[in-house]
C-alpha cells in the first residue's frame, strides 16, 4: 500500500501550483481557484477512496481487514489540501480586493491615484509567497509555510484597515449620489471583503446628503440661470429656457427617482427631508416653466402680425445692423426679421414641450420652408446684384449708369409694394434674377473687353526693352557695339508689336461703345470719362514699362554680371579700349535715350475720344508735330532721376576700367615705338653683358607675368578682354628682345673677330726683323703691348663668351663658325704670350746696343729742354706784358713746340720701358707744361671777351643797350676771378683784368654819349680831339666807331664836350 501513495502525492506539481498565482500575470485569480480546488478536491479524494474500497472488503470478509497506521496514509495529503487551500484563499482575497477597488469605486471618488497604490499593495501581497525558499508542499517546512500565511494575514487585515479610511474619505466628499448609489447596489451582489463591504452598505446616508447638495446646486443653477438660461445650440429664447428647466429638474428626478426604489434608504430622517427638497424645487421650476409659456403666447400674436405686413427688401439706411463684411457696397437688404424667425422656431419647439400655441403661430410656422425658400432666392437675388455691382470699378460704374438705373426700376418693388403675405414673391423673384442676369451679361462682356485691354497693358508694362543677345560660344559675351545693336534692334521690334497692341485697344472701346450706347463712333460723350479713364491707364503702362525697364537696365548697370565685353588694345604710347570709353559712355546714354523715345510711337487719343490724334502742321516746322505720350513720361521727374543714375553708374564704371588699365602702364617702357634707336642709344653707353642679362630677363620675365595675368576682367557691367593687349605687350618684349639679342650678338661678333684680328696683327707683328733700331722698338713695343694687354684680353674674352653663353640662354641664333671661334680663343691667346716670350728672349743682344744709343739720346734731350725753358722765359707769350694780341699769336708757336716736346718725351720713355730703363723725369718740361695750361685759361677766356666785343661792336648806336655791356664784362670778370690763385696772379692775367676794366669804367662815357643834347658838331668836335674818323649816320654808325675812340683816354675831353651840349640845349629850350 505504501507503494500507491507515491504517485498520488506526486500528481500534484507545487511548482505548477506556485506559477498559477496571479501576481505572475499568467493566469487570474479564477484559474488560481480552480487549479487549487481541483487539487484539494484530488488530494481528499485520496482519503475517501481509501475509506471506502475498506468498507467493500470488510463488507465482504473474504480478505483480511486492512489495518494501516491512517498518519503515514494520509498526512502528507492531508498538508498539501491545506496548502491548496491556503493558495485557494489567497486568490480569493486579492479577487475580493480587486471587485472592490474598481473603475465604479474610482468614478465616484474621484482619487484614482489612492486607489491605485491600494492596487499595488494588494498585487505586493503575492511577493513574499513567490519568493520562499523551501517546497511549501514538504511536510517539514509547514512552520516556514505557517509564519508566510500569517505575515499574509496581517498585510491583509492592514490592508483592509487603509480601505475603510479611504472609503470614509471618500464618502465625505462624493462626486455623484447616484453614482454612489449603483456602486453601493452593485457590491450588494458581488462577493468582495466583509468588512469593506459591510462599511460601504454603511455608506447611503452620505449618498443622501450627497444628493441634497445636489439639489442645492440645481436650485442655484436656475435661479442663477432665470433671467439669462443656457441655452442648447438652435433653440429660440423661450422654448430653450423650458428645455433648460427641464435638463435641470430631470438630473434631480431621475436620482430620486432610482432611491425610491430603495425603501429602507427613503424611510429615514435623511430620506424625507431629500424627498421634500427635491418637491420644493420642482414646484419652482413648474412655475417658472408657465410663466415663460404664457408670456411668449402674449407677445408673440400681435408682434407676428406686424412682421408680415412689412416689405421684403430694405435699403441699410433703415437697418443700421446691417454690415458689410466683404468692402460690397449694400444697395438692398432682405427685410425677413429675425424675431419672425424665432416665432416659427418658438412654436415649432412648444409643441415639441407638449404646449397648444395660438393657431395664427402654428399657420406661420407650417410655411417656415416656403419663407426659408423666399429667402434664400431674394438673398441670392440680392448677392448676384450686390456682387455684380462690386465687380465694378469707378469707370465701368460712371459708364453703365444707364443700365443700373433701368436695374433698380426692376428690384424696387420689393422694397415698396411685396410684403411677406403677397402671392407675387416668386415672380418677383424670377423678374428680379432675370433682369441682374441681363446686366450681368453686358458687365461680363465689358469686363472680357477690359480684360482684353488689360492683358495688352500688362504685356506693355512687362516688355523687356534691354534684351541682350544670345551667346554665340559659351563663356563668351558680345561686344560693346554689337549689344547695344542688338537690344536696338529688338527694343524697335518690341516697340511696333506694343504700338500694335496700343492701336488696337480704340477698336475694342469702340466696341463697347456699341455695346453700351449701341453706337460705333469712337467718340461718344457717354464714354468720354470711360476713353479718359484707359487713355489714363495707358499712360501708368508706357511709364511703368520705362520706369521698370530703366530700373532693371541700372541694376544690371551695377551688378557684378557682365553684359558686353570690350576688347584693350595697345595704341602706344597709351593703353586704350576698343570702342574707346567715351564712346562706350555715348552708346549707354543713347541707348537709354532711345528707350524713352520709343514712348513717340504711342499716339495720343483726341479730347473725349478713342481716335489717335492726326499729325499736326506747326508754323516754321518743316516736319508735322506728333501728340505721343513720349511728351509727358520723358519730363517724369524720376524717369530723369534714373537717367542721371545710369549716367553716373556707366560713368564709375568706366573710370574704375580706365584706372585698373592704368596697372598696364608698368609696361609702358616695353611698347616705346623706335626700339632700335633707344636700343643704339643704350648700347652707346657701353653696357656689360650682365646689363644685356638684366634687360632680356627682365623682358622674359615680362612676358612670364603677362601670361599669368588674366585676360578677363568683369568691371561691374563690362568684361575687359585684355588678350589682343597682353598679345601686343608680349610681341613688344619680344621685339625688344630681338632687338637687344640683336645688338649683344652683332656686338659679340663684332668684339669676337675684333680681337682675333688684334692678335693675329700682334702675331705678325712679332715676326717682323729687327734690322734697325725703329724695327727694334717696333717689335719691342709689341711684346710689351701683349704683355700689358693680358688683363684686358682675358677679360674681354671672358666677356664675349659670356655673351655668347647669354645669347644661348636666351636662345638667340649665331652661327656655328663663331661659336668655334669663341671656344677657340683662350688657346689663340696662349700661343700669342708663348710666341711674345720666345721672341723676347731671342732679342737680348740686340737690346744690349740699342740700350746705350737710347742713353745719350736722353742726355741730349734734356739739353733742349733746358734752352727751350730759358726761351719761353724770355720771349714767351708769358712775357709780353700789355700786348696780349701778340702773346695770343706766340701762344699758338710755343703750344706746337710744347707738344713736340711732349711727343719726344713719350718715346725717349717708352723706349726706356722697352729696355727696361728706370723713366728719366723732367720737371723743367712740367714746369713748362704748368705754365701753359695756366696761359691757355687766361688767353681762352682774352678771346672769348674779344669774341664778344666783336658781337657787341655789330651793334647800330641807336641800339644801344649799356646793361647788356655792363653784365657782359662783369661775367668776363668774375671768370677771371674763379681762376687758381697762382693763374689770375700772374703777369698776362693781370693785364687782361686790367684792359676789362678800363672796358666797363669806360660803359658810364656811352651813358654820356648817348645824350639827347649831342648834335652833329658835338660829334665832330670830338673826333677832332681824339682824332678818329667815322660817319655818324644812325642807319651805319655802330659801337665799333666808338670802341675805336679808346674813349676810356678822352673822359675829360668827352665830359666836356657833353656839359657844354647840355648848356646849348637848354639855351636854345
Amino acid at each position: 500500500m505504501g507503494s500507491k501513495n507515491v504517485p498520488v502525492t506526486k500528481t500534484i506539481d507545487p511548482n505548477a501550483v506556485k506559477a498559477g498565482m496571479p501576481v505572475t500575470a499568467r493566469e487570474g485569480t479564477e484559474e488560481v481557484k480552480r487549479k487549487t480546488a481541483e487539487a484539494k478536491q484530488m488530494l481528499q479524494q485520496w482519503e475517501s477512496s481509501y475509506m471506502e474500497v475498506r468498507a467493500k472488503i470488510e463488507a465482504s470478509g473474504r480478505d483480511q481487514r486492512w489495518e494501516f497506521n491512517k498518519n503515514d496514509l494520509f498526512k502528507d495529503t492531508k498538508h498539501m489540501a491545506e496548502i491548496c487551500q491556503n493558495l485557494y484563499d489567497v486568490a480569493q482575497v486579492i479577487e475580493e480586493f480587486k471587485n472592490i477597488f474598481g473603475p465604479e469605486l474610482e468614478a465616484v471618488t474621484g482619487d484614482p491615484k489612492r486607489i491605485e497604490e491600494v492596487l499595488v499593495r494588494v498585487g505586493n501581497l503575492v511577493k513574499p509567497l513567490e519568493d520562499v525558499t523551501f517546497d511549501p508542499f514538504v511536510d517539514k517546512h509547514k512552520s516556514a509555510w505557517n509564519n508566510v500565511m500569517a505575515q499574509f494575514n496581517m498585510d491583509v487585515k492592514a490592508i483592509d484597515n487603509e480601505a475603510n479610511n479611504f472609503i470614509d474619505d471618500s464618502f465625505r466628499s462624493l462626486r455623484s449620489a447616484e453614482g454612489a448609489f449603483d456602486m453601493l447596489l452593485k457590491f450588494k451582489h458581488i462577493r468582495s471583503r466583509a468588512a469593506i463591504n459591510a462599511r460601504l452598505m454603511q455608506k447611503f446616508e452620505d449618498i443622501l446628503k450627497q444628493f441634497e447638495k445636489e439639489v442645492a446646486t440645481m436650485e442655484d443653477l436656475f435661479h442663477d440661470g432665470t433671467d439669462v438660461p443656457a441655452l442648447y445650440k438652435n433653440h429660440p429664447p423661450v422654448a430653450g429656457s423650458i428645455f433648460w428647466e427641464r435638463s435641470l429638474f430631470h438630473r434631480m428626478k431621475h436620482t430620486i427617482v432610482r432611491f425610491l426604489t430603495m425603501d429602507e434608504m427613503m424611510e429615514g430622517k435623511e430620506g424625507v427631508d431629500a424627498k421634500e427638497k427635491y418637491a420644493r424645487i420642482g414646484r419652482e421650476m413648474w412655475s417658472y416653466e408657465k410663466y415663460k409659456f404664457a408670456r411668449w403666447v402674449e407677445e408673440s400674436e400681435p408682434k407676428l402680425k406686424q412682421l408680415i405686413k412689412r416689405n421684403l427688401l430694405i435699403k441699410p439706411s433703415h437697418q443700421p445692423k446691417e454690415a458689410d463684411t466683404e468692402g460690397l457696397e449694400i444697395k438692398y437688404v432682405v427685410d425677413f426679421d429675425p424675431k419672425l424667425g424665432e416665432i416659427i422656431a418658438e412654436t415649432r419647439y412648444m409643441e415639441q414641450l407638449g404646449y397648444l400655441v395660438p393657431e395664427q403661430c402654428r399657420n406661420v410656422a407650417l410655411q417656415e420652408e416656403k419663407y426659408i425658400k423666399y429667402v434664400d432666392g431674394l438673398q441670392h437675388m440680392l448677392d448676384s446684384y450686390h456682387n455684380l455691382l462690386g465687380s465694378l470699378d469707378q469707370a465701368e460704374t460712371e459708364l453703365l449708369q444707364d443700365h443700373m438705373r433701368q436695374l433698380r426700376r426692376v428690384i424696387r418693388p420689393g422694397s415698396k409694394l411685396l410684403n411677406w403675405s403677397s402671392l407675387g414673391i416668386s415672380d418677383f423673384v424670377q423678374k428680379s434674377s432675370a433682369a441682374i442676369a441681363k446686366f450681368e451679361s453686358l458687365v461680363n462682356q465689358i469686363k472680357k473687353n477690359a480684360k482684353d485691354i488689360n492683358q495688352r497693358l500688362v504685356m506693355i508694362e512687362n516688355a523687356n526693352l534691354f534684351k541682350a543677345p544670345a551667346q554665340k560660344y559659351p563663356d563668351t559675351l558680345p561686344s560693346c557695339k554689337e549689344y547695344f545693336e542688338n537690344v536696338e534692334q529688338e527694343r524697335a521690334k518690341d516697340f511696333e508689336i506694343l504700338a500694335r497692341k496700343y492701336r488696337a485697344i480704340g477698336p475694342l472701346l469702340t466696341k463697347m461703345e456699341g455695346l453700351v450706347v449701341h453706337t460705333n463712333s469712337g467718340r461718344s460723350a457717354k464714354l468720354s470719362a470711360y476713353y479718359s479713364h484707359w487713355e489714363r491707364k495707358v499712360f501708368d503702362s508706357l511709364n511703368k514699362l520705362i520706369l521698370n525697364n530703366l530700373r532693371k537696365f541700372e541694376l544690371a548697370l551695377r551688378t557684378d554680371k557682365p553684359l558686353f565685353q570690350v576688347e584693350t588694345l595697345l595704341a602706344a604710347p597709351d593703353v586704350v579700349l576698343h570702342p574707346q570709353a567715351n564712346e562706350v559712355y555715348k552708346l549707354t546714354l543713347q541707348c537709354v535715350r532711345d528707350c524713352v523715345e520709343g514712348t513717340k510711337l504711342f499716339v495720343r487719343w483726341m479730347n473725349s475720344t478713342c481716335i489717335e490724334t492726326p499729325p499736326q502742321k506747326v508754323e516754321g516746322e518743316d516736319e508735322a508735330f506728333v501728340f505721343s505720350f513720349f511728351s509727358d513720361i520723358s519730363v517724369n521727374p524720376v524717369v530723369i532721376d534714373f537717367v542721371q543714375t545710369i549716367q553716373n553708374n556707366i560713368k564709375g564704371t568706366l573710370t574704375n576700367m580706365t584706372r585698373y588699365l592704368n596697372r598696364w602702364k608698368k609696361y609702358k617702357s616695353i611698347w616705346k615705338v623706335d626700339k632700335q634707336g633707344i636700343a643704339d642709344k643704350w648700347f652707346q653707353k657701353g653696357p656689360t653683358v650682365v646689363a644685356f642679362d638684366d634687360k632680356l630677363q627682365y623682358y622674359y620675365k615680362t612676358i612670364d607675368e603677362i601670361d599669368l595675368q588674366p585676360l578677363v576682367k568683369d568691371q561691374e557691367c563690362v568684361r575687359l578682354h585684355m588678350g589682343p593687349l597682353a598679345s601686343s605687350v608680349k610681341d613688344n618684349a619680344k621685339q625688344w628682345i630681338a632687338c637687344l639679342g640683336k645688338i649683344l650678338r652683332d656686338s659679340a661678333k663684332e668684339s669676337l673677330f675684333k680681337i682675333r684680328d688684334d692678335l693675329d696683327d700682334k702675331s705678325d707683328d712679332l715676326e717682323q726683323s729687327p734690322n734697325s733700331l725703329e724695327d727694334l722698338k717696333f717689335v719691342l713695343t709689341t711684346i710689351s703691348d701683349i704683355k700689358a694687354m693680358s688683363l684686358d684680353v682675358e677679360n674681354k674674352i671672358r666677356d664675349i663668351q659670356e655673351r655668347y653663353r647669354t645669347l644661348a640662354m636666351y636662345d638667340i641664333k649665331v652661327t656655328d663658325e663663331e661659336k668655334e671661334l669663341q671656344w677657340k680663343m683662350w688657346q689663340i691667346w696662349d700661343e700669342l704670350v708663348y710666341k711674345s716670350k720666345n721672341t723676347d728672349a731671342g732679342l737680348f743682344n740686340v737690346k744690349k746696343k740699342f740700350t746705350e744709343y737710347t742713353t745719350d739720346q736722353i742726355k741730349e734731350f734734356k739739353k733742349d729742354i733746358t734752352t727751350f725753358l730759358t726761351k719761353f722765359y724770355e720771349s714767351g707769350p708769358g712775357a709780353v706784358g700789355t700786348d696780349l694780341d701778340k702773346g695770343l699769336e706766340l701762344m699758338k708757336t710755343f703750344r706746337k713746340e710744347v707738344g713736340d716736346l711732349e711727343t719726344v718725351r713719350q718715346e725717349l720713355a717708352n723706349a726706356e720701358k722697352l729696355f727696361d730703363l728706370a723713366i728719366t723725369m723732367y720737371p723743367d718740361l712740367l714746369e713748362v707744361q704748368k705754365q701753359m695750361k695756366g696761359l691757355e685759361m687766361v688767353y681762352g677766356l682774352y678771346e672769348e671777351q674779344m669774341a664778344a666785343r666783336e658781337q657787341w661792336a655789330e651793334t647800330l648806336w641807336s641800339n644801344l643797350n649799356v646793361q647788356v655791356l655792363q653784365d657782359g664784362i662783369e661775367l668776363f670778370l668774375k671768370n677771371i676771378r674763379k681762376m687758381p690763385r697762382e693763374v689770375k696772379s700772374s703777369q698776362t692775367a693781370r693785364a687782361l683784368e686790367s684792359k676789362m676794366k678800363e672796358f666797363r669804367d669806360a660803359l658810364p662815357l656811352f651813358v654820356d654819349l648817348k645824350h639827347d643834347a649831342l648834335r652833329e658838331r658835338h660829334w665832330k668836335e670830338l673826333m677832332e680831339k681824339t682824332g678818329q674818323k667815322f660817319d655818324i649816320n644812325p642807319e651805319t654808325f655802330t659801337l665799333a666807331n666808338v670802341f675805336s675812340m679808346e674813349l676810356h683816354r678822352y673822359q675829360e675831353t668827352i665830359g666836356e664836350i657833353v656839359t657844354k651840349a647840355s648848356k646849348e640845349m637848354s639855351i636854345e629850350k
